[in-house]
């Protein structure tokens, strides 16, 4: 039998006393103090993020959310609805747009071409028209009288078609040639004579019956001739017929590209002379001699 030492009034002594915790009482308190100290140290933590880093934790916890996962698909979805609505009004239109562009195009090709059409048979007509009339009273001898007459000529094809035409002119077998052009919106007078081309301004021509120059000595240019010497070679190779020549250039006037309609004859006025007359068209009348 233990004897345990006694105090003054009679108690045992505290320390003597046998210890009342076991092992599980010991283990709780150690882990209460723990558990303790944990939300201590995580509430100081807390505290010494501050404001910016509570609202990151805040935000990373909306885009985690369900709310935001909804929205997310909600307004993909809208916008793949409305990609796609796009895509078919594109498509069911595109074909549209496409058919009335080629109907338009393929109107306004009509037009030309029946416009082109139209107006090769009226210069046809002119050639035959032209062949009997000049060939009763054209006299190339007289270089006045012919000029006058290309100049009223050329006068009222202006009027019949201004947007083609670019010269009438009538010549001799040996290339010499006389006629009018429009060059740059001028008209002016041509004489060819041993391959040269000697250009005349028509001062007013609207206004006027024959082709006024000043001087009427001095040219305004003078250039080679080459394109009117293989016009009259072909008009008397189509002696007696209406022909067009193949398109060409002619080096005084370059970058322009003409189409020539020909005819040849016979003159009464003249000893049955052969004289040859020929229309030029082109889509570009705003031409220029170059000067030699």
């Amino acid at each position: 039998m233990k004897v345990f030492p006694l105090t003054n009034n009679g108690m045992i002594s505290r320390s003597s006393a046998p210890s009342l915790s076991n092992d599980k009482s010991n283990r709780f308190i150690t882990g209460y103090e723990e558990n303790a100290n944990n939300y201590y140290n995580n509430n100081n933590d807390i505290a010494g993020l501050g404001m910016e880093s509570i609202e990151e934790l805040n935000s990373l916890r909306f885009y985690r959310s369900i709310n935001f996962c909804l929205t997310s698909i909600i307004s993909v979805s809208i916008l793949l609805s409305i990609i796609f609505i796009t895509l078919v009004w594109i498509t069911t239109f595109a074909a549209s747009v496409v058919t009335l562009a080629n109907s338009n195009r393929n109107h306004e090709f009509n037009k030309l071409q029946t416009y082109l059409i139209q107006s090769i048979k009226e210069i046809d007509n002119l050639g035959v028209t032209m062949s009997k009339t000049l060939s009763l009273d054209l006299n190339y001898t007289n270089l006045l009288r012919t000029e006058n007459q290309m100049f009223k000529i050329y006068k009222g094809e202006e009027i019949n078609h201004p947007t083609m035409l670019a010269t009438i002119y009538c010549g001799l077998e040996n290339g010499d040639s006389m006629g009018i052009i429009n060059y740059n919106g001028v008209v002016s007078m041509i004489w060819v004579v041993n391959r040269k081309d000697f250009w005349y301004e028509c001062y007013n021509h609207t206004k006027t019956e024959y082709c006024v120059r000043k001087p009427y000595e001095k040219p305004d240019a003078v250039v080679p001739a080459n394109g009117t010497y293989y016009v009259g070679k072909f008009a008397f190779e189509n002696f007696g017929k209406i022909a067009w020549m193949p398109s060409y250039t002619d080096a005084a006037i370059p970058g322009t590209v003409f189409m020539t309609l020909t005819t040849s004859f016979y003159t009464v006025a003249n000893n049955n002379q052969k004289v040859w007359f020929a229309y030029d068209i082109t889509t570009n009348v705003s031409i220029s001699p170059r000067n030699s």
